[in-house]
């Protein structure tokens, strides 16, 4: 299962059930969050490119974790949540508190982290579909006289190597290539809205890559 479906399966099965675990206050911030978390899976089995922004707020707001501890009368100690919108069962934390008659904590929820790390991979498949516009850095490279090319992403492997399909093909030597496989140049994270970010790049017709590669800008 891809890293990016694992979130998405996340999402739903840790919102679903902390709506059902609090029907009984259903204007709670902790039932908000899973609302926000079921929006962002809706948008996102629509292919609607915003469904990250609902993720991404979902992971940030279970970061801070806000708890508050005193002394009853009787002697008792009590702590209890003043914010803490946790989806996951269990929250393991670091923090410190301020001393007062009353103890605030304030602790770092430490369960998001592994969600915004599988948050990347689900940023890095929003690039699909994504249209770039491909020119050779040099006048010299055997692509300048189908510059600019322009193309649509198809398949990312990482944020540093993609494929892109052309929206004309280029027929070399009597092969036709119809996709262009470029890496970013320093091993950089590529940007699509970034200018002039510049890559290798190589033409591809199925299993065939051109003899050549050659440095071009993509934005």
């Amino acid at each position: 299962m891809k890293k990016d479906i694992i979130l998405i399966v996340l999402v739903v099965f840790l919102s679903i059930y902390n709506i059902y675990n609090n029907t009984s206050d259903l204007y709670s911030a902790t039932v908000l969050v899973s609302a926000i978390g079921l929006t962002g899976f809706v948008l996102y089995m629509a292919d609607i490119p915003i469904h990250k922004y609902f993720i991404l707020t979902w992971i940030l707001l279970q970061f801070p974790i806000i708890e508050m501890s005193e002394v009853l009368l009787d002697g008792a100690k009590v702590r209890y949540d003043v914010f803490n919108v946790s989806q996951f069962f269990i929250n393991p934390k670091i923090g410190f508190g301020f001393s007062s008659p009353k103890t605030l904590h304030l602790s770092l929820n430490l369960v998001p982290f592994l969600y915004y790390f599988m948050y990347k991979f689900l940023l890095t498949k929003s690039f699909v579909s994504t249209k770039i516009v491909i020119f050779p850095v040099t006048e010299i490279s055997y692509l300048m006289k189908y510059a600019p090319l322009e193309a649509k992403i198809v398949d990312v492997t990482d944020r540093r190597e993609l494929i892109a399909k052309l929206d004309k093909s280029i027929s070399i030597e009597g092969v036709v290539y119809d996709k262009i496989k470029f890496n970013t140049v320093d091993d950089s994270i590529f940007k699509p809205k970034k200018d002039r970010q510049e890559c290798e790049v190589i033409l591809m017709s199925g299993e065939i890559y051109y003899n050549e590669s050659t440095f071009c800008f993509v934005k």
